[in-house]
């Protein structure tokens, strides 16, 4: 549960912000392509995050998921 705690403190870095910028977004969404965006906004942080904290090298896998969420929360709380 230990290792396990990286990968959700950066899922929770990455989820508030998201939200916000959902509120944000969520008035401007007129046709079907734009919540396929969004859906896919949505997904592909959570993603990589995951996929960062698969590497093998166990260094990485501890920084790279924490550095991820924050330049991603960063990005969705600037944008909206």
């Amino acid at each position: 549960m230990k290792e396990k705690s990286v990968l959700y403190i950066s899922f929770l870095i990455i989820f508030l912000p998201l939200i916000k910028f959902d509120i944000f977004i969520y008035p401007t969404l007129d046709y079907f392509g734009k919540y396929v965006f969004i859906l896919a906004l949505n997904i592909v942080p959570f993603w990589v995050t995951n996929m960062l904290f698969n590497l093998k090298n166990e260094k990485l896998q501890k920084t790279l998921p924490i550095l991820w969420a924050v330049f991603m929360g960063g990005v969705f709380y600037y944008i909206s």
